[in-house]
């Protein structure tokens, strides 16, 4: 998410209405803190101002998963289907304070790495989802934890622009801001906003789903008012009726997102792949994303996970990957191979202050040094009274002996 500070609000706001994408794109850098100007070098290697594709063979699609275990039904349908914005719409979120509808659209969602218009492949897509294969109606939504000081509004007014809202059925965001809704549905075309339940205790997006798969009718309230039938409420009135976890589907580029500190887990779910590349004027960006930005194949892969997610099944391997650069097509051999130590040679590192972890192979249990280390507390306890029971002792024996003497 690029957030600008007073001074770059301050060069948009002074942009002429019909500012063009360069000078939208000059006033956004000057406060986005992840942008880098055109003549910045990463190392030897200049960062070109053109727009480059910035990886030839990395692997920039979409992964969809199922996870495995679990006590669910792999048969069940997926009723709902749940977006991230930021990175995950769009590419990279730019919300000035001025500028032209059709300038922001372009920066936000238009990908130069692909043919065609990517807005319009949005489109398509979020239609043919909503409908199904099958006919049957689904909803769309999207959950975000947008930052920008527009708030949801920001966000509803790019998709607007976008010609993405019609195709949704709520957008939610995760923090609650005083004076603010925090959702916003769509009944009969039109957008009306609404206070979220989303509770601060669990401000979790896996959190979240449970909430809506229980309670469908709080998150989308347009079930309510028309109760799931009529122009309010048509199609989805399959929603009340037994919604179950399994059948939301979460569109995220943060991994961290599909389960929660809580204990909750999103049983299925699609990760955007997530990169860093010069875009258009802004040089160097880190973290973009975006479904479809570099491949068209991400649609496709999406529709056939939502129709039928129990052919993707969760898998956990090393993926592995040559980004472009100068000379990469002279297949030089690896000379030299640097391993990061926590989570890659070890599996979670643990470093407890009990020495005999780090001496046993095998058989060290943090309950056998807790017990060792509060037999040896109650020894010396124990040794310590002795001690002065001792000298108590001691004391009286002296006492009575010097009486005796007196006697």
């Amino acid at each position: 998410r690029l957030e600008l500070d007073g001074a770059g609000q301050a060069l948009v706001q002074t942009a002429p209405s019909s500012a063009s994408e360069s000078q939208l794109s000059s006033a956004c850098a000057a406060g986005c803190r992840s942008a880098l100007p055109a003549t910045a070098s990463l190392g030897a290697m200049p960062v070109p101002a053109a727009h480059t594709r910035t990886s030839k063979h990395a692997m920039l699609g979409l992964r969809c998963a199922e996870r495995g275990g679990g006590d669910f039904d792999r048969n069940y349908p997926v009723k709902v289907v749940v977006f991230d914005f930021d990175e995950t719409l769009s590419m990279a979120t730019f919300m000035p304070v001025s500028g032209e509808p059709a300038e922001l659209v372009k920066l936000n969602f238009e990908s130069p790495w692909v043919r065609g218009s990517r807005v319009k492949k949005l489109q398509e897509f979020l239609r043919g989802l909503r409908e199904g294969r099958n006919g049957k109606r689904r909803a769309l939504a999207v959950l975000t934890r947008n930052s920008n000081p527009k708030g949801l509004q920001g966000v509803l007014d790019l998709l607007k622009d976008a010609g993405l809202s019609d195709l949704l059925d709520a957008v939610w965001l995760m923090d609650k801001r005083a004076g603010q809704p925090n959702g916003v549905y769509r009944e009969a075309g039109d957008w009306t906003y609404f206070d979220a339940p989303v509770d601060p205790a669990r401000a979790f997006k896996a959190d979240v789903l449970e909430s809506i798969a229980t309670q469908p009718g709080i998150w989308f309230p347009q079930l309510q008012v028309a109760s799931g039938h009529g122009p309010a409420g048509a199609g989805l009135e399959d929603l009340l009726k037994d919604l179950r976890p399994e059948g939301i589907v979460l569109v995220d580029d943060q991994r961290a997102n599909f389960q929660s500190p809580t204990g909750a887990q999103v049983l299925r779910y699609c990760k955007v792949a997530r990169y860093d590349a010069v875009y258009r004027d802004f040089g160097l960006l880190k973290d973009m994303g975006g479904i479809g930005a570099h491949d068209d194949a991400d649609f496709e892969t999406l529709r056939n996970f939502i129709e039928e997610p129990w052919v993707f099944k969760e898998s956990r391997e090393i993926r592995c990957c040559e980004t472009a650069f100068e000379g990469s097509e002279e297949h030089h051999p690896v000379k030299l191979v640097v391993f990061d130590f926590d989570e890659t040679l070890t599996l979670a590192t643990f470093m407890p202050k009990d020495p005999a972890c780090a001496k046993a192979l095998a058989g060290w249990a943090p309950e056998e040094a807790a017990a060792k280390a509060e037999a040896e507390t109650t020894l010396l306890k124990t040794k310590a009274s002795s001690k002065a029971a001792l000298r108590n002792l001691m004391s009286a024996s002296k006492y009575v002996q010097n009486l005796h003497m007196e006697c």
